[in-house]
């Protein structure tokens, strides 16, 4: 009697620790849905006279890094995994950042989404055996251009270089805003 007792017992206890059904969202539906916690971001302290929306991810504890490299002129930004831009001014097109890819003798290259102001591809090495997603932007007018594009040096899948490609489409210059006013 006393055993079925102490079996009843645990039974309940490791049934009430058991952890909750948790709902998965696949990668299609979650970037389906545009991303509403963005903040948007002075650059004012790197020597950048505007502004780009960042994902708010500060109630998760991640907070943007930044860092500007003074003998290029690039400024890298992270926001957690999987968010990795770099911003520099410069006169640039996306036909001729596209020639970029005629020098590299490892990837190729696939443009997916293509206009004036950006371009989204993948890069995949000539076996398959690893494809990467990528984007880049010039923001601006003819006066002044910001070509915003995700690191090279870091892997992404497609949904997180879509999320990078929107917040690299919300740069602005500050003084272009104050001369709309």
């Amino acid at each position: 009697m006393m055993r079925k007792l102490l079996c009843l017992l645990l039974s309940i206890v490791l049934l009430g620790c058991s952890s909750p059904e948790v709902e998965h969202v696949n990668e299609a539906s979650a970037s389906s849905t545009p991303e509403k916690n963005v903040e948007m971001i002075s650059l004012n302290p790197y020597s950048i006279d505007g502004a780009i929306a960042l994902p708010g991810m500060a109630s998760k504890g991640v907070e943007p890094s930044m860092s500007l490299n003074d003998i290029t002129g690039v400024l890298d930004i992270n926001v957690g995994r999987g968010f990795n831009i770099q911003l520099r001014e410069e006169s640039q097109t996306i036909s001729n950042l596209k020639t970029e890819w005629t020098m590299d003798p490892v990837w190729t290259y696939k443009v997916i989404e293509e206009t004036d102001h950006h371009i989204l591809y993948s890069k995949r090495l000539p076996d398959g055996s690893m494809e990467q997603f990528h984007f880049m932007a010039v923001q601006g007018g003819d006066e002044r251009k910001m070509v915003i594009r995700s690191s090279a040096m870091e892997e992404f899948e497609k949904v997180q270089a879509l999320r990078m490609l929107e917040s690299a489409r919300s740069f602005t210059w500050i003084n272009d805003l104050a001369q709309t006013k």
